[in-house]
């Protein structure tokens, strides 16, 4: 009894281990909304597009390859232009059942800087400013890290993480941590797992 216990733990124990350490980053998708005339198509590879919406302007962002925090690409949103607020939306696409956190580290150009931060699925239908199923809004000189946690009940939906910036500010960003975490149900039996054996000693 005790060495199959043993046996189910360490499944458990791996499991809960893989899923913590999945890097999402290379389930993402690169799409492109260049052809609504607002869009602006980003290299591929790195699963994100931009779109500035207001009067048409299409805001200038820049890919920066090096960061001083990480080293990891980071991505430069210009919104100095009159109505060009600007947001950048990663596609994380379909994921399996279960718990994830999303995150990244941002940075404001200045003091006006204002970057919202949305989760969402399964559509479109709300993605202006704050109407995603979480929000975090941040005005930050210094590298600051926001993220949340969310919960995946349907494998079939498509979800995507976005970064918002109004106009007149020019915000640079980071995602580099968008990472499954460990569901609690399974946390929860290697902790009845382990005071079982404990008790048993």
């Amino acid at each position: 009894m005790r060495k199959m216990l043993l046996m189910v733990m360490a499944v458990l124990a791996i499991a809960g281990f893989s899923n913590a350490a999945t890097n999402l980053l290379s389930n993402s998708s690169f799409e492109s909304h260049a052809d609504d005339g607002y869009g602006r198509e980003m290299p591929t590879g790195y699963g994100l597009w931009t779109e500035g919406w207001n009067w048409g302007v299409i805001p200038n962002t820049e890919v920066i390859t090096t960061d001083a925090r990480t080293g990891s690409a980071s991505f430069q949103m210009d919104g100095t232009t009159s109505g060009a607020a600007v947001a950048l939306t990663y596609t994380l696409g379909q994921l399996p059942v279960g718990y994830y956190h999303v995150g990244g580290w941002f940075k404001g150009a200045g003091t006006n800087s204002i970057i919202g931060v949305d989760m969402f699925a399964p559509d479109w239908s709300a993605w202006y400013w704050g109407d995603g199923s979480s929000l975090a809004g941040i005005s930050a000189t210094e590298w600051t890290y926001v993220g949340f946690d969310f919960q995946v009940t349907d494998p079939t939906v498509q979800f995507n993480f976005v970064v918002k910036n109004t106009a007149g500010s020019c915000p640079a960003f980071l995602v580099d941590d968008v990472v499954a975490v460990p569901e609690p149900l399974t946390l929860s039996i290697l902790a009845l797992g382990g005071l079982f054996l404990r008790n048993r000693k």
